[in-house]
């Protein structure tokens, strides 16, 4: 593969996350229809286990180690993939049928913890949570708004809402782009969070409190709408916590539920004020991803915040070869734009497993578990059962 002069793009790595057999690529139709059902197509694929059974009415894929590997051999004589519904994933965990069920809630930490031969593993979740101001949205067309909004917003408490009876903490994040345990990691986040500081930014723009304590300006009150898709009980808590904070810097959340069914309509049609949002990385280096999340021309920029000057300088982020210099301008970057305000970090979060004790090299691994080494994952001792 050959690039032209002004078509480089670094790391070259991003580039060759999955690589496709040519003949699974030789169509549309093939790439669409060739992999479904029982299909599993072993010539099409590489790794350390190959298929022994796809069963689609149990929902299992059963795997053995692949005889044609020229890798190092598998540890485990068999793999089994099982598909379950979270509600009964815990009753499989507890009678021996799943040797490892995730963990995403206090109450399924509270099930597992009375489990006897029950190890949990937590490491911070490959996930960005973030709340996204609509820059275009009716109440928050005003930058200072945006502003202040930052400034209202405890993170920190928000943070311990959300992870409430999951045993975990975590600080508050700086980037959306990079994760507290990169070393490229910076503070990009323009502001901390101050309720007398967001009432001077609105108090320097014009706007006044009236009685009850909050602020309008020209007789416009200083309200935005917040949507919840979904009507968890989390999540409404959260939504609670965000508009207590607000209030107190004199700003009405005005808060709105909607079925998640129509979330994905929503964020075609930009159909949204506040929202949280939250997404996965494909690798440690957000480069190929940086204009999709802040350029302006891009569907995937929730929140539209950004300039066409900053559009030109994303785009040239994947032509600097040299690492450092690249993470230096993709965190100058992301400070100017996130000094527009259309979008806050809140989180990542845990990634909770419970195994068995003896399970070894499995579990929350960062980047290294996107693409697992499945042949590494073995028993220190034989399961139960064996």
């Amino acid at each position: 593969m050959t690039f032209a002069r002004d078509r480089e793009f670094h790391p070259v790595t991003d580039l060759f996350g999955v690589l496709v057999h040519p003949q699974a690529a030789q169509s549309a139709a093939v790439f669409n229809e060739g992999f479904r059902g029982e299909q599993f197509r072993p010539q099409w694929r590489a790794g350390p286990f190959t298929a022994e059974r796809i069963d689609t009415t149990a929902g299992t894929v059963s795997l053995v180690p692949n005889p044609r590997w020229w890798g190092e051999p598998a540890l485990l004589s068999r793999l089994v993939f099982r598909r379950i519904d979270p509600a009964a994933s815990m009753p499989a965990f507890a009678n021996d049928d799943l040797d490892a069920v995730l963990v995403g809630s206090h109450e399924r930490l509270a099930a597992v913890r009375k489990q006897p031969d029950t190890d949990i593993r937590a490491a911070r979740r490959l996930q960005v949570i973030v709340l996204i101001l609509n820059t275009d949205a009716t109440g928050l067309t005003d930058p200072a708004v945006r502003k202040a909004i930052a400034q209202a917003v405890d993170r920190g408490e928000w943070a311990r809402v959300r992870y409430q009876g999951l045993d975990w903490t975590e600080p508050v994040p700086g980037s959306a782009v990079y994760f507290p345990f990169q070393p490229q990691t910076q503070d990009n986040v323009p502001v901390t969070h101050s309720v007398d500081a967001a009432r001077a930014t609105l108090q320097a723009a014009g706007y006044a409190r009236d009685a009850d304590g909050l602020y309008a300006k020209d007789g416009t009150p200083v309200a935005v709408r917040y949507t919840e898709f979904g009507n968890d009980q989390m999540g409404q808590a959260l939504a609670a916590t965000l508009t207590a904070q607000l209030q107190a810097a004199g700003i009405q959340l005005q808060v709105e539920t909607r079925p998640e069914a129509t979330r994905q309509q929503a964020l075609q049609a930009r159909d949204y004020a506040m929202m949280t949002f939250a997404w996965s990385p494909a690798g440690p280096s957000p480069a190929a991803g940086l204009c999709q999340l802040m350029c302006t021309d891009s569907p995937l920029n929730l929140s539209g915040a950004g300039t066409p000057a900053l559009d030109e300088r994303l785009r040239q982020v994947g032509r600097i070869a040299d690492p450092e210099r690249r993470a230096a301008q993709i965190n100058a970057i992301e400070k100017e734009w996130l000094g527009h305000y259309g979008l806050l970090p809140l989180g990542n979060g845990p990634d909770m497993l419970a195994t068995r004790p003896d399970l070894a090299n499995w579990g929350p691994a960062a980047f290294a578990g996107i693409y697992p080494d499945w042949s590494e994952v073995g028993w220190t001792r034989a399961p139960r059962g064996d």
